[in-house]
């Protein structure tokens, strides 16, 4: 069973300046990303939607624990954001196509409200 990395790699790994680069915010959100893959790849492609919502919650702990530790500037919400979109978004697509459908309906839907 793969290891997720510890809150301290990460420390050591980015934050011994105050400030990240873009190509450092890049490469943390990856890491998160394959930190949530081993989460995941854990169950072996048994995975049940509460068990993913889990390993999110997981996730956006760690992210935000990781802020906690940062020195300087704190992280931006919209950093998650971005980290959901592009490490979270994708895998709901792949292990729960039915629900990524209903999440793009529902969104199509607020859309046409809004317009």
């Amino acid at each position: 069973m793969n290891k997720v990395k510890s809150n301290s790699s990460y420390v050591k790994r980015y934050f011994q300046n105050p400030d990240l680069t873009p190509s450092q915010q890049k490469r943390l959100g990856e890491d998160l990303g394959e930190d949530f893959q081993t989460l995941l790849d854990n169950h072996q492609g048994n995975i049940t939607w509460e068990a993913f919502r889990a390993y999110v919650d997981q996730l956006k702990t760690k992210f935000w624990s990781l802020n906690n530790k940062k020195p300087g500037v704190p992280f931006s919400p919209n950093f998650w954001s971005a980290i959901y979109a592009t490490q979270v978004s994708p895998r709901i697509k792949e292990y729960f196509p039915e629900i990524w459908e209903n999440i793009q309906k529902k969104k199509e839907a607020l859309k046409a409200i809004k317009d």
